[in-house]
């Protein structure tokens, strides 16, 4: 019995010592400055990703078109 226990307790031991806390965060574009009218890319390691192809627009950059409804924050959205 005492050696169950004595196993029990490495393995409880090994699984909550490699545990790993995740975070979160809501990336909002706001720091990428473009004004109203031009668009700007995405930096390489924004947030800690890697960016291929998007952009940093202001809301109003193109009335209609639903990238204010995509703003996380009041005025900047990537596509």
């Amino acid at each position: 019995m005492k050696k169950l226990v004595t196993i029990l307790s490495v393995i409880m031991l090994v699984c909550t010592s490699s545990v790993q806390v995740a975070s979160g965060a809501v990336l909002t574009f706001d720091d990428i400055t473009t004004g109203i009218t031009d668009a700007v890319p995405v930096p390489n390691g924004y947030g800690g990703f890697n960016w291929d192809n998007f952009n940093v627009i202001h809301k109003s950059f193109w009335p209609g078109s639903g990238y204010d409804l995509g703003c996380v924050t009041p005025n900047y959205v990537a596509y």
